[in-house]
């Protein structure tokens, strides 16, 4: 698979890269409960971190994802990323999980490293490109039955369409327990700036995920 940014998306943010990871023969799991039990130690740490809940817009690496947002024209005091609202959940005294280990995995390192980081089924996306654009006119995006508007927002297309965004919690087609070629979608924190920053990053993530699912990288590419 090929992932790619479109010309508009280079031209207007060209700070934002996007890590790529490629996983072949995984098993997502029922998330494990010693893994349950580190998210919630996770979600209290940051809780006691960012006491104040004002004090999250003041990160460096929020003002970072804020900046190349705002850049694409989107107004993040209206539109907000996913991982920002589940930090706001976490210091709502909330702990919120899915049950599927792929999806909990991807949202501590999303929440780690407050940056979006997507997951998806290589089986549901039509064709062999990804392309990282700004969602078209009266495009959608399907979750919990209902059509969600990505217009003017960051959007993963296919062959078919848009497929997922940092600004929905779900793609296209949900991650079941059957799912066994997933890619992930890393929008590249600030402190991974440098190959080797970003190899790194890209590694620390890769070695619990497969700790956790088994099976092993087919490929790797910062975008």
């Amino acid at each position: 698979m090929h992932v790619e940014k479109d010309s508009f998306i280079k031209l207007k943010a060209p700070q934002l890269n996007v890590g790529v990871i490629q996983y072949h023969d995984t098993q997502v799991l029922q998330t494990p409960k010693m893994l349950q039990g580190r998210f919630q130690f996770f979600h209290e740490s940051l809780r006691l971190d960012f006491e104040e809940e004002g004090c999250i817009q003041k990160h460096p690496q929020l003002q970072y994802v804020h900046a190349y947002l705002e850049a694409l024209g989107i107004d993040v005091g209206y539109h907000v990323p996913v991982f920002e609202e589940q930090f706001h959940h976490i210091l709502s005294g909330h702990s919120p999980t899915t049950g599927y280990s792929a999806l909990d995995i991807t949202h501590f390192f999303s929440l780690r490293y407050f940056t979006p980081i997507l997951v998806l089924d290589v089986q549901s996306i039509s064709g062999d490109i990804l392309t990282l654009r700004m969602g078209e006119k009266d495009e959608t995006i399907k979750y919990n039955g209902k059509e969600y508007s990505v217009e003017q927002l960051l959007v993963f297309s296919d062959a078919k369409g848009a497929v997922a965004s940092p600004f929905l919690p779900v793609i296209r087609e949900a991650l079941t327990y059957d799912s066994h070629q997933l890619v992930q979608l890393i929008f590249m924190p600030q402190i991974a700036k440098s190959k080797e920053d970003g190899q790194a990053l890209l590694q620390t993530i890769i070695d619990l995920f497969l700790h956790v699912h088994g099976g092993g990288v087919q490929d790797i590419q910062i975008v």
